[in-house]
């Protein structure tokens, strides 16, 4: 049976529209005082985003800086239906800003946040993909859920460089946490941006 009906007849429903707007940032964190500064912002109705990418790869923030990738794919809810849909960010840290939105990106971990339920205060996240055991995905993850809302699928993709790594380096562990922490602030501030 056809989904729609022939000789130009109306149809017997309309096909859905895609509720997904990516959007991509830039994050660079400063060594010292460990303060986000977006480089570079834009969003699937940019039609200039290979031209936005080459003017980020031109000014490239600080050689010392941490860079944080972030690609944010809001879901809108359903017609008709009140609130936000899901969430998927994609972070990855580097150190450097150029080429920050390859084509292949690998997925480091995956968590899901879920927001408290009307009237409890707990909160739920699942590890789906691990990347160590020292993996912050899931507590960042809840984290966001609670703040905004809505269900928050969440990729780290290096972050184990912000915690254990750095602490095994003999940074110690408050630097580690810092960092971890300037992490959190660069995916809340995107997707308060975006939200």
């Amino acid at each position: 049976m056809s989904t729609f009906a022939s000789h130009g007849q109306t149809p017997l429903y309309e096909p859905a529209t895609p509720r997904f707007a990516a959007h991509k940032a830039v994050y660079a964190i400063d060594p010292v005082t460990l303060a986000p500064e977006r480089l570079f912002s834009t969003s699937s109705a940019d039609e200039d985003d290979q031209q936005q990418q080459s003017d980020l790869d031109s000014r490239v923030g600080r050689d010392d800086a941490t860079h944080v990738n972030v690609l944010v794919l809001p879901h809108s809810a359903a017609p008709g239906k009140p609130g936000g849909g899901m969430v998927w960010v994609w972070a990855q840290v580097t150190t450097s800003s150029k080429g920050a939105f390859a084509d292949s990106a690998p997925m480091g971990s995956l968590a899901l946040g879920m927001p408290p339920r009307p009237g409890d205060s707990r909160t739920n996240a699942s590890q789906l993909v691990s990347s160590g055991a020292d993996d912050p995905t899931a507590n960042i993850a809840r984290r966001l859920s609670t703040k905004f809302g809505r269900p928050v699928y969440l990729s780290l993709n290096n972050a184990g460089a912000t915690t254990g790594s750095l602490a095994a380096a003999g940074m110690g562990v408050s630097v580690a946490a810092e960092r971890l922490a300037a992490l959190e602030r660069c995916l809340f501030m995107e997707l308060k941006r975006v939200l």
